[in-house]
């Protein structure tokens, strides 16, 4: 391990786990339980795994609260949800809700398709191709209530396209083509060739590592999760923890709770995405030990994502990419997939504090991307500049004014406002400056900055929103006017990217990444 260090140029600290390290655990308990066994009966599968955290800012750590197990019981028609500890008891509860498919789930339609009489022939022979398309489930309302998944059908060189239906209660498949509601069906197609990624992450799949970067002298201490791990109810890529720079505090927790997209004229969805599933994507160099799911690229060598030039969507590696870039900073990417989309995330830091969340924007060929659509990525950071007691101040002509109270801003022509966060005792903090691709919101997305005091323990991280259907962000409800002053302070910070992609299915402008600049300001050496 101390080669490996010294060659890689970071150092992995090995430490108390992140609490879904032990959900694979729970999941296993819950399913040899005897009053789980009797509330799912017949047919049905285990789709998601995930934890409860709570979050002890005094100590720095976080802890599992609870774990949660989602099921469909496919003989009731219900999702069934199993809460609890490790031993138990368990609450169960049994709604009608529709939770977005696992792989397995979707793998199930795939084959339910290949042996139907009208498509199966196509499919097994090659002249077609299943894909995962938008919305991924007929949700609850959507035109009936019995759970069924939505697989594409296309043949690019045939230009054809279909959806179609497949219910999972009876295992049929609708014979013709559908239409899933706010779905475009059209055989034109646009967007660089699918790939199947078998090893796509399921929700609640563990990983973290902590890392001190460079492994000499560090400068940077923090703990990254990876997204199938990260904290929300649609995950939130990958996330950061405790993060020090210069061994002072910045910022407790920093992730993407909320993404969504709509369409111009409403041609498709919107849909509200999630950023638990990982997408493959070629990372060369070696699996960290001790981590699961990071691996370190060697010098000179960067991972290749689905944007990166090459266009390939796939790959051989699923998580977080470490690496160090050709400017001098300590890179960390993950791709992940939500439908057709693929979302490449990014977190890059520089030796003098600097740090860039950067998040970027693709798609594999289906007929709606053909359509210009916008995507909206909301940051959520939590900041405790040298300890919880923080003051935000927004900087008006060439004066930094206090913000005593919750509020939100939208983003004005001259790209302001910027905002810094920094310690009530010192001049010492983090100025939040706008990137200059980062747009400005508008009445779907909403305010582009938000500052909120925080709320507590597992408050606040998300806007409660999990329906593909449901895509607005609704975090504008949090701004209750509540101090702000002197206060734990949680900053959003929302960007906006404008996606066209042409005819020839390639991206017209995919070079572009998109977030904040965290500039640091007055900080002691």
């Amino acid at each position: 391990m101390e080669e490996l260090v010294k060659n890689l140029g970071a150092r992995f600290l090995v430490g108390d786990p992140h609490p879904t390290a032990s959900a694979s655990g729970f999941a296993q308990g819950v399913l040899l339980n005897r009053d789980v066994a009797r509330a799912l009966g017949g047919r049905h599968r285990l789709l998601h795994v995930f934890s409860h955290e709570e979050h002890d800012k005094s100590a720095g750590r976080t802890y599992p609260k609870a774990f949660e197990a989602v099921f469909y019981d496919y003989a009731a028609n219900m999702a069934v949800r199993v809460k609890g500890t490790g031993s138990g008891p368990y609450r169960i509860t049994r709604t009608r809700e529709q939770p977005l498919p696992n792989k397995d789930e979707f793998n199930e339609a795939v084959t339910l398709v290949a042996a139907s009489p009208s498509w199966g022939p196509l499919l097994q022979s090659g002249r077609l191709t299943a894909y995962e398309p938008m919305p991924p489930i007929r949700e609850v309302g959507d035109g009936g209530a019995e759970r069924t998944l939505y697989v594409g059908l296309h043949s690019p060189e045939r230009k054809f396209n279909r959806i179609v239906a497949v219910n999972m209660i009876r295992r049929e498949v609708t014979l013709e083509g559908v239409k899933p509601r706010g779905t475009s069906v059209r055989d034109h197609e646009c967007g660089v060739p699918y790939s199947n990624c078998s090893d796509a992450s399921f929700q609640g799949r563990p990983g973290f590592a902590d890392i001190e970067w460079p492994a000499k002298n560090p400068v940077w201490k923090f703990r990254a999760i990876r997204p199938s791990a990260s904290s929300g109810l649609n995950a939130s890529g990958i996330e950061l923890r405790n993060v020090r720079f210069r061994d002072r505090t910045v910022l407790q927790q920093a992730h993407m709770p909320i993404l969504n997209v709509n369409y111009e004229g409403d041609t498709c969805g919107p849909y509200r995405d999630w950023l638990w599933r990982e997408w493959c994507f070629n990372v060369p160099g070696i699996d960290i030990p001790g981590t699961e799911g990071f691996r370190m690229c060697p010098p000179g060598e960067l991972p290749q994502t689905v944007l990166d030039g090459n266009e390939v969507d796939g790959g051989n590696f699923v998580g977080v990419a470490v690496y160090e870039t050709a400017d001098g900073a300590l890179g960390l990417t993950s791709q992940c997939s939500a439908g057709w989309y693929r979302y490449v995330m990014d977190w890059f830091f520089y030796p003098d504090g600097k740090l860039l969340p950067r998040m970027r924007f693709g798609g594999v060929q289906n007929a709606c991307v053909c359509n210009i659509h916008n995507h909206h990525a909301f940051w959520r950071f939590d900041f405790d500049v040298l300890g919880s007691k923080n003051i935000l101040e927004e900087k008006v002509g060439e004066v930094w004014q206090p913000i005593k109270r919750e509020t939100t801003r939208f983003r004005r022509d001259d790209n302001g406002p910027i905002w810094r966060v920094r310690n009530y005792q010192a001049k010492t903090g983090y100025e939040i400056i706008s990137g200059e691709m980062d747009g400005k919101g508008d009445l779907f997305s909403g305010p582009d900055y938000y500052a909120f005091a925080w709320a507590g323990k597992g408050k606040q991280v998300d806007d409660g929103r999990t329906l593909v259907s449901d895509a607005r962000a609704d975090i504008k409800r949090f701004a209750n006017r509540a101090n702000i002053y002197k206060q734990d302070l949680v900053v959003w910070y929302s960007a906006h990217f404008r996606h066209t992609v042409s005819e020839s299915g390639r991206d017209d402008d995919h070079s572009h990444s998109y977030g904040p600049v965290l500039q640091p300001f007055g900080w002691p050496e």
